[in-house]
Parts: C-alpha cells; sequence; structure tokens
C-alpha cells in the first residue's frame, strides 16, 4: 500500500518486462475520427483522449457528422461527456464494457462552418450543444502589429508546457503503465468544494434556474447545464494549478462561474447570429437529398410530384416542396423546366438540378 514515486514505480514495471503491444497505445489526439474509431481508440489505446483539430470542417463535414451518422456521433459524444461508460458489441468478441474514458474536445472552425453545426437542431435537442462551451472572439484583422519574438520561447509559454508535461506524466505514471489499472481506464479523483465555496455555487445554481423561463430560455438546455459547467472549470483550474488538489475552494469555484457564464452570454448571442430560418434548413436538406438521389437514377431532372413523394419529410407536401424549390431556384440550385418527361412519364413540373451542385455533396 506504500505510495512509490514515479522512478519508483518505472524501476518496478521494467523489472517486470514490458506489456504486451496494445494498438493505438501511443494515441492520445485525433482529428477527424468516425465514433466507432473512437470509441476503438479509447477502448484499445489510452484512455483519455483529445479530439483537437485546428481545421474542424474537417470533422464537421466528415462521415462522422454526415446525415446518416449524425446522431449516432452527437449522441455519444454526449454520453462520453456524462462519463458513461463506452460499451463494444462485436460478433466474434462479445461484448465489452470500458469505463473510465474520457473524451476532451477542441475545434476551430470559421464562422460559416460553424452555423450548420449551431443552427442544427438534431444537435440542439440532443443535447450535444448544451454540453460544449462555444465562443467567437471579435477579429482582429487590421490592428495586428508584427512582433519579433519566438512565442514557444516566453517564460509564460515554458511554464504551461512544463505544467502539462509534468501533468501528462502523473497520469501516464499512476494509471497508464499499469496494465490491470489501463484495463479499467482512468480513475478521477473526486472534489469536494469547500462549504464556503459549496455556498457560493449555490446562489448561482438558483439564479441561473430562475433565468430559465426567461432571459435564457433560448439557450435553456446550456443554461441548465451551466451550473455543472461552473464546477467542472473549476476543476480544470484547480488541478492544472495542483494536480494533487483535493477540494475546491471559493476562490475557484468562482473562478470557474465566471467562465461559465462568459460562455452561457456568447451561446446567447450566438443563438440570433446563427439560427439558420426554416426554410433555408429544409433547403439544404432538400439539396443534400437530390445529390445523392439523382446520381442513382442516373440522370439530373426529377419532377415536382417526386420530391415530395420520395423526399425529405419536410417536404412531403406539394405547398412545402414548391417554396424550398423556388428558395433553391433563387439561388441557381434548381431550374424549372416545366413540361417534360421523367423516366417516360409525362409531367407539367420538370425540374433540373445544376451541374455544379450535384458536386457539393
Amino acid at each position: 500500500d506504500k505510495k512509490l514515486t514515479l522512478k519508483e514505480r518505472e524501476r518496478a514495471l521494467a523489472e517486470l518486462g514490458p506489456p504486451p503491444p496494445r494498438p493505438w497505445r501511443g494515441v492520445m489526439l485525433t482529428t477527424e475520427p468516425t465514433f466507432e474509431g473512437l470509441v476503438r481508440l479509447l477502448a484499445d489505446g489510452w484512455p483519455a483522449v483529445g479530439l483537437f483539430a485546428s481545421e474542424g470542417g474537417a470533422f464537421l463535414g466528415g462521415h462522422a457528422m454526415d446525415r446518416d451518422h449524425r446522431l449516432r456521433t452527437l449522441a455519444g459524444l454526449s454520453a462520453l461527456w456524462d462519463g458513461q461508460p463506452l460499451d463494444r458489441v462485436r460478433v466474434g468478441e462479445g461484448a465489452q464494457v470500458y469505463y473510465g474514458r474520457r473524451l476532451s474536445l477542441h475545434l476551430l472552425v470559421q464562422p460559416l462552418v460553424s452555423r450548420n453545426l449551431l443552427g442544427d437542431l438534431i444537435a440542439k435537442e440532443q443535447g450535444f450543444l448544451s454540453r460544449a462551451l462555444v465562443a467567437q472572439p471579435p477579429g482582429r484583422a487590421g490592428t495586428r502589429t508584427y512582433v519579433e519574438e519566438d512565442p514557444y520561447a516566453t517564460p509564460a509559454y515554458q511554464d504551461y508546457a512544463h505544467r502539462l508535461e509534468d501533468l501528462l506524466e502523473a497520469l501516464e505514471g499512476t494509471v497508464l503503465g499499469q496494465d490491470e489499472v489501463r484495463e479499467g481506464g482512468l480513475r478521477p479523483r473526486l472534489l469536494k468544494p469547500t462549504p464556503e465555496a459549496k455556498e457560493v455555487w449555490v446562489r448561482f445554481y438558483q439564479t441561473i434556474e430562475g433565468l430559465l423561463q426567461g432571459e435564457s430560455a433560448p439557450v435553456r438546455g446550456l443554461a441548465s447545464k451551466v451550473p455543472e459547467h461552473a464546477l467542472r472549470l473549476a476543476g480544470v483550474l484547480a488541478t492544472f494549478q495542483d494536480p494533487e488538489v483535493a477540494v475546491l475552494d471559493k476562490e475557484l469555484v468562482a473562478k470557474g462561474i465566471y467562465l461559465a457564464q462568459h460562455y452561457l452570454r456568447e451561446a446567447q448571442r450566438l443563438e440570433k447570429a446563427f439560427q439558420i430560418p426554416r426554410e433555408l434548413r429544409f433547403a439544404d436538406e432538400v439539396l443534400e437529398w437530390l445529390c445523392k438521389y439523382l446520381p442513382k437514377q442516373r440522370r439530373r431532372v426529377f419532377t415536382t410530384a417526386e420530391l415530395y413523394r420520395n423526399g425529405p419529410g419536410a417536404v412531403r407536401k406539394a405547398r412545402d416542396a414548391k417554396r424550398v424549390l423556388a428558395l433553391l431556384e433563387e439561388h441557381h440550385y434548381v431550374r424549372f423546366i416545366g413540361k417534360g418527361e421523367v423516366d417516360g412519364k409525362p409531367s407539367h413540373e420538370v425540374w433540373e438540378v445544376s451541374p455544379h451542385a450535384l458536386h457539393l455533396v
């Protein structure tokens, strides 16, 4: 039961010999995974993984987030945020459950790209957006001056990098260096607030609860989770400050609340800025359906009736279909032909999709 130092653990592990090779054991970062690949990475590799991308559009526009897989991916990411165990059932492998897996997600995207996610009803109603902290800082183009300095050589960056190295070393030495613990995943330490810190947090919780029917109603999902976000942020700050911390004091909880309030204000602002009108959402859905459906039919023409019979549920009525088609025509994605034949059948309302549009999906 003696607590060993990192050097003592290393010596003991060296005497036992190297553990059996495990796929992806050294992978901690990924940029564009499918959710199934992410599960495998967390199960067979390190139990702590970062989905970090400076070009987050590759993930948001990739296989994991296309229309056929989006709900599965968003639900899975939400479950990881909740700390739920991962389960994997495969023919020939049986059923396996993995505990103590954690994912950090950090995506940088352009505003136009983020609009598709922030305005997505599935992402909002499923609960993913309430678990994400989103911010759009003001641009600084035109105000930046050239500085003759290597940012990686600054004392602030060096201190930050050294602290991260210490944290990762402690993680590897206490968790990932032991096969039996690695199989069980991470075992996060419980952080309890002091009585004074809890009092501050309870007041914040009551304040937020009173705003859910008022100014925070448009982002009620996130607002409901903001008190939890505040404690999570406080825990991150506390652990970065002291990896052995066991309690959250009043000052740390206040800092977590301050940051959580910032993200709540950002969500309220972006909710208005990035809200996609209903007609545009339907038009995007119809265009994506056409770009997948028509190549299979080996043609670029279709009828209005064909759209509301076989197309997305949002345009199953002729009135809705015509409204969306008029919007697509206005933006030159489709062109109205009029009378014609489609697959040998005459129709009074034949449309043609732009060749350029067919390459969008």
